[in-house]
């Protein structure tokens, strides 16, 4: 970099590295957050002094001393050194030496967070306040040794600004019913900073209602379990007041209700239980802790987080209380990742298995069939050939040649290594079976360790692969035949975990399958098990909608975009990361939008970045593509109402998010017939309709053109807005 792309880093870095030092301590990643509570510690400038110059500190040396730079910027190694700056400044008097104890132990707390944090990271837990409580332990027990440093006495200080307008707020809270409880409520969310003051704290409500509803209402239900239960086992709430500690339980509550884990009802009624454990801890620690003249702090906190996480991540079944997996630093977005990631994707498996048929077949036994599929074989499927009037044979039906299914090409559901194979058994007649091989010609596929497929039933000699070879999907195994336990020609279908004929079955979904209803309309199924007596059939997909949505990694997508009569140039560029994950990057709006890609279909699964921008637009128009040219036939999908929703609607559903979805956001795409028959065009009319209370409304409307194996046009209209986009190029 140059001198001035060298400035321009740094200067970024630090700034962000203060911002978000101060949001961290609210589980928060926001600049805005950090800002604003920044601002609130003006009320005691030299307070906010000592914390910027900690941060701006801990950082320098966080560079010098090469640790991660992402942790230091997002504010994860110095939120720590925030709280020991501003700890050390509360409780003692400004000297020299003063100031030299806070930079040593505020670097202390730097190194500290840096080991935790990995010793803790590799465990999966947060190393949380630690490093502050131990540096703020080690200034109390050495404090005696440094003679010159006394305690502050004055804590009046705190209001060198504004002092007459905090009073007259305090004095509007006596006048309402509970003022104790909500000024130990307020002056509790300020103490986080060391500043005892109702206004500071009531301002800080008003910051958590605005970046989480969530947050908001876990910090209210936190602080009245931790009252609740001091009022019934000590008989008074009152003795909150000192150090005003129930900051515990409201920091508690936020963490475990909706940051670690995912907010639910199970998770609010969880919090019974871990605030009224910080409450025995605190009466449990208190009283060594103050015979050694030590303060509480954040001890409980952060052992009741660590205790009960390190419990959590021990189960055997999640039982309604889930960890979160891929942090989004806002317990709404926790929340509504892994709700609609579920709703999306929850059936969806590893290894993706295909019907081992070609053309449309009927399913003639399926799961608890009741004839052979029972007990442990309970998990198969039985396929044949049934013509309009549902027959399976024409003619008489007594030869095996009259059969629709017989003779017929069976292809390998899956890629593996064949491991069993039995052949050379002869066909029955109709109507007789072998029980002697029961069976009949088998063989079974290796998918993976203890994932296996048997299919069975196949005509003696007709067998186009060997054991040991390695198939493909849709490869050619053989010919449907009649041998076996088998009156009549059919496949026998199953998935199990051992390798022999005949093992015992286990339940796993049918990939991407299309079902034929009784109206003859297909009917599009994903990670499903086929129904006894469906009409079923494989998914064909089409080579121009692969290419189309192929985006080739490292290659930019240039788009001519007219809206409102204004036409303008963008591109977006096409990449993978380093986690595997395939994108689309605006890199004029720093947006990205996040795709898988199976062969099948096409899922548009995350976004971040700008919402007005047209890489949004198209994110929400694509969210689930197949890539099969089938017309008419729907594609269904949830999307997710923050992604679809005003901001007044989305408070409503995130203050009842964890209990009841009010609002929900339904997706559905097909490909239609040109209006002007041209057939070399393929066009995919999507659409989005929002649910509230059970009512649809459209959201947004979209079609596509794929024209030349590529996107060629698309026009959304969303918000009455019609916006068309043009596809120039593609280019590496």
């Amino acid at each position: 970099m140059n001198a001035k792309a060298t400035i321009n880093y740094y200067s970024r870095f630090f700034l962000d590295g203060i911002l978000y030092s101060y949001s961290q301590i609210f589980f928060c990643n926001k600049r805005w957050f950090g800002l604003c509570l920044l601002i609130l510690t003006l009320i005691n400038p030299f307070k906010t002094l000592i914390g910027i110059s900690v941060i701006v500190l801990s950082l320098a040396f966080g560079i010098l001393f090469k640790f991660d730079e992402y942790k230091l910027r997002n504010g994860i190694y110095t939120y720590n050194a925030l709280l020991v700056g501003l700890g050390i400044a509360s409780l003692y008097e400004v000297t020299l030496k003063t100031i030299l104890v806070t930079i040593f132990y505020s670097l202390l707390s730097l190194f500290l967070a840096v080991v935790l944090s990995n010793f803790f990271g590799k465990r999966g837990l947060p190393s949380l306040t630690l490093p502050f409580l131990l540096c703020i332990w080690m200034v109390y027990s050495s404090q005696r040794a440094y003679g010159e440093i006394k305690f502050n006495t004055d804590i009046e200080h705190e209001l060198i600004l504004l002092k007459p307008l905090s009073e007259k707020f305090s004095q509007l809270i006596d006048l309402l019913s509970y003022k104790d409880a909500i000024h130990i409520f307020l002056k509790s969310l300020s103490a986080i900073f060391f500043i005892y003051n109702d206004l500071v704290g009531f301002c800080i409500v008003m910051l958590l209602v605005l970046y989480s509803r969530i947050s908001f209402t876990l910090a209210v239900w936190g602080f009245f379990i931790g009252i609740m239960f001091f009022n019934y086992f000590l008989g008074d709430y009152k003795i909150l007041v000192f150090d005003y500690i129930s900051f515990n339980f409201i920091l508690i509550s936020i963490s475990l209700g909706g940051f670690f884990i995912v907010p639910s009802l199970k998770g609010y009624v969880l919090q019974i239980f871990t605030v009224s454990l910080c409450c025995i801890l605190l009466g449990a620690f208190s009283p060594f802790l103050y015979l050694i003249k030590m303060p509480v702090y954040s001890l409980p906190f952060v052992a009741v987080v660590l205790v009960v996480l390190s419990a959590l991540k021990l189960r055997l079944n999640t039982n309604g209380i889930e960890l979160v997996k891929n942090q989004q630093y806002k317990p709404e977005q926790n929340f509504y990742k892994n709700y609609y990631e579920k709703l999306r994707f929850k059936a969806m498996t590893y290894f993706h298995i295909y019907l081992p048929v070609m053309g449309e077949w009927n399913v003639s036994q399926g799961i608890n069939g009741g004839i052979t599929h029972l007990d442990d074989w309970k998990n198969a499927w039985d396929f044949d050939v049934r013509n309009y009037r549902g027959l399976s044979y024409y003619n008489t039906g007594t030869q095996l040649k009259d059969y629709l299914c017989y003779d017929l090409p069976v292809i390998a559901p899956c890629s593996g290594y064949v491991v069993m194979l039995q052949d050379y058994i002869e066909d029955n007649e109709i109507g007789k079976i072998n029980q002697v091989n029961n069976w009949g010609n088998s063989l079974v596929i290796k998918v993976a360790e203890q994932f296996y497929v048997q299919l069975s039933h196949f005509r003696a000699g007709s067998f186009k692969v060997s054991q040991g070879d390695y198939v493909k999907t849709g490869q050619l195994l053989g010919h449907c035949g009649n041998s076996g336990r088998s009156p009549e020609p059919h496949i026998h279908f199953q998935m199990q975990i051992t390798s022999d004929i005949g093992s015992k079955t286990i339940p796993y979904p049918i990939a991407y399958y299309f079902s034929r209803d009784e109206k003859e309309e297909l009917h599009f199924n994903s990670f499903s098990y086929p129904k006894e007596n469906e009409k079923v059939s494989n998914i064909l997909p089409d080579s121009s909608l692969q290419e189309a949505f192929g985006f080739l990694p490292n290659h930019y997508i240039e788009w001519e975009i007219e809206k409102q009569g204004k036409k303008e140039r963008q591109k977006w560029f096409s990449a993978i990361d380093a986690f595997n994950r395939s994108y689309l990057y605006d890199e004029e709006n720093d947006s990205y939008a996040y795709y898988r890609n199976d062969g099948v279909v096409v899922y548009f699964y995350d976004f971040i970045g700008s919402r007005s921008s047209y890489l949004f637009n198209f994110y929400l128009a694509s969210q689930k593509i197949l890539l099969g040219n089938y017309k008419n036939v729907q594609i269904k999908d949830w999307i997710m109402p923050s992604y679809v929703y005003p901001a007044s609607i989305q408070w409503i559903q995130d203050f009842l998010a964890p209990f009841v979805q009010i609002f929900k956001g339904k997706y559905t795409s097909l490909i239609i017939n040109p209006e002007k028959g041209n057939s070399s065009e393929i066009h995919i009319r999507s659409s989005i309709e929002g649910k509230t209370f059970g009512v649809y409304h459209a959201i947004l409307q979209c079609e596509m053109i794929i024209k030349d194996r590529k996107i060629n046009t698309v026009t959304i209209v969303k918000n009455n807005t019609k916006t068309t986009m043009r596809c120039l190029r593609i280019y590496a």
